[in-house]
């Protein structure tokens, strides 16, 4: 059976949630899951953390309009939300080590780039640590 290029980034992130002890739950690939939940859900080792995971092939940020609400509704609630793909999954190792923080993924504020993600923010206690743009293609 062929592997997608989201497969290959989604098996990748399986041996880091492993090496990190992290506890993960996978949305359903028949399609019968809920729609706009995120690829993963995962609970970070060390402090427990809520975390949700959408995956995207190669170098694409964009998500449907039910996945940005599913992922604003995470860190609204306290969760890290991540766009993860191929082109940053060094930052979804990072948080997965890193109990106290929270990741937010950022989207545009455009009519055209609402469902797309900009950027992930990391805070601890609250406040803003840093700014991580996306890079890679758009769309």
């Amino acid at each position: 059976m062929a592997t997608t290029p989201e497969g290959k980034v989604k098996a990748k992130a399986v041996l880091l949630y492993k090496a990190a002890g992290a506890k993960y739950d996978r949305a359903a690939a028949t399609g019968m899951g809920r729609n706009g939940r995120a690829d993963d859900v995962v609970r970070r080792a060390g402090d427990g953390h809520f975390m949700g995971v959408e995956f995207k092939k190669l170098d694409v940020f964009e998500v449907t309009a039910l996945q940005r609400v599913w992922l604003e509704d995470c860190s609204a609630g306290g969760g890290t939300s991540m766009v993860v793909n191929a082109t940053n999954l060094d930052l979804l190792q990072k948080m997965l080590g890193k109990p106290g923080y929270q990741c937010v993924a950022v989207f545009g504020v455009t009519e055209k780039t609402r469902n797309l993600c900009v950027g992930h923010n990391v805070y601890k206690d609250g406040l803003l640590v840093r700014e991580i743009p996306t890079t890679g293609e758009k769309k």
